[in-house]
């Protein structure tokens, strides 16, 4: 079942008259308002699960209510998901799928792209679920990038298709809170040191509403667990290429987003280097996020890391599934790797036509083998506990999803107000031009000839 009904409210906003009739009168229901009246409860939020097509069951109810501290006998917050068929608690020492990152679950159906007539994308689908890293792979110009780009809302015009995100349709600004994308090229300000690089990031990224501390405590946090703390003085010119990509990747994680894109995140790095990036990003991923990236041609020991892999070919799917299953999976279709051959070098091999025209019968064998996609294969979970436990996010000095919506009416979609966004950024820039010698004699060259030439035009 999908959820057809999300509602979300504040205790210090509910109605029990909004309520739909057919479950206000619920034992479900009433257990959980009479949590909100007695103040027990900060939070309650309700979902509608409809009936698979074909079947006349009622539909059921999931209703969630986050209870504080004093509440929870000592123990920190809890998190009580009801449904009709039992009532669930999680802790925030609970594993890291349920509780330290919100489980987001991204499904694409038949998506499709057409660039100067040209289809670079040929009505692909798949999924990726919460705690697992996904590799996207094929030969050059089999459409990675430009997957990778519709997936994480970076290229919209003129793509069909169907992008869902835990079982309801992708909405854009709530998905833009929830998710990041981290791109191939490095761009840091060089002289900017690694903590002030993170700092900046967390002004930006961190909602206004955050006490200092608390944005502090995620610097440091982001530091110690990408190893930049011994960097943390040094600036981004003097880092190496693989702790230039920790940079980038902390300045995103600073916000603690449970989803993350990432463009060829071992571009330009070596062997060592490039093992190192993609076991950090399966720390991650065990965290609770999902991660999703773009690689070329990865040696054995790196994509034996990855959960699954998404191969393309001529912007068409050949495989989806376990890096463990890929080459029974080929042995299946009639293609044999050699022993001591790297599986990942071959499935390029073969997406690239170089053991010939394989493409349409794996695309065929792909397809036939697709998965229901159902919430369950996530984690085990049951749908509805799944679904509810996605409505909020519970971290500790977090924001709810009622939070992030507020804020997103607030502030035009962005965590901050644009006022304190024009004050980061300046201060930013005023750094960055006091630490360049250069930059500085220019600017001052132009102001001086800009005042004694007051009708010079500039181009």
């Amino acid at each position: 079942m999908r959820p057809s009904i999300i509602w979300v409210v504040p205790r210090w906003d509910f109605d029990v008259n909004r309520v739909y009739p057919q479950i206000r009168q619920s034992e479900l229901f009433l257990s959980s308002l009479r949590l909100l009246q007695s103040k027990m409860a900060e939070l309650v939020s309700i979902q509608k699960f409809d009936s698979p097509p074909g079947l006349n069951t009622p539909p059921q109810w999931a209703v969630r209510v986050l209870v504080p501290p004093a509440v929870a006998k000592g123990k920190e917050a809890a998190t009580w998901v009801s449904t009709p068929t039992g009532t669930y608690e999680i802790h925030a020492d609970s594993p890291p799928n349920s509780a330290s990152c919100p489980p987001v679950n991204l499904e694409w159906r038949n998506i499709a792209l057409n660039h100067k007539g040209k289809p670079i994308l040929k009505g692909v689908s798949g999924n990726c679920g919460t705690g697992e890293l996904t590799a996207i792979m094929g030969p050059s110009g089999a459409g990675k990038s430009t997957l990778l780009n519709v997936l994480s809302g970076f290229t919209r015009a003129k793509v069909s298709g169907r992008i869902n995100m835990n079982g309801a349709p992708r909405d854009m600004r709530v998905f833009r809170k929830l998710s990041c994308y981290i791109m191939q090229d490095d761009y840091l300000l060089p002289h900017l040191t690694v903590r002030e690089s993170i700092q900046l990031a967390a002004q930006l990224k961190i909602p206004s509403h955050v006490s200092r501390q608390e944005r502090e405590n995620a610097v440091d946090e982001c530091l110690e667990s990408l190893g930049l703390a011994e960097r943390r003085d040094n600036k981004a010119s003097q880092l190496s290429g693989g702790q230039r990509k920790r940079l980038c990747i902390a300045q995103e994680l600073v916000s603690n987003p449970p989803l993350i894109f990432l463009d060829e995140p071992t571009s330009g790095l070596d062997s060592s280097s490039c093992l190192q990036c993609i076991q950090l990003l399966k720390s991650l991923a065990q965290e609770g996020r999902t991660v999703i990236c773009t690689i070329h041609q990865p040696s054995a020991r790196v994509f034996e890391i990855f959960d699954k892999l998404y191969m393309l070919a001529e912007g068409q799917c050949i495989y989806r599934g376990s890096t463990l299953n890929l080459i029974p999976f080929l042995k299946e279709q009639g293609l044999n790797c050699p022993q001591y051959h790297n599986p990942a070098d071959f499935a390029t091999e073969v997406a690239a036509g170089e053991h010939g025209e394989w493409i349409w019968k794996l695309k065929k064998a792909t397809d036939d083998n697709e998965d229901t996609l159902s919430l369950t294969d996530f984690d085990g979970r049951s749908e509805p506990l799944l679904q509810a436990s996605t409505l909020c996010l519970l971290e500790e000095g977090g924001s709810s999803l009622l939070q992030e919506n507020a804020l997103e009416d607030s502030f035009g979609g962005y965590a901050t107000s644009s006022w304190n966004q024009f004050k980061v950024l300046t201060y930013r820039s005023l750094i960055c031009t006091l630490r360049e010698p250069v930059s500085m004699i220019k600017t001052f060259s132009f102001l001086k000839d800009h005042k004694f030439n007051p009708s010079r035009k500039f181009h």
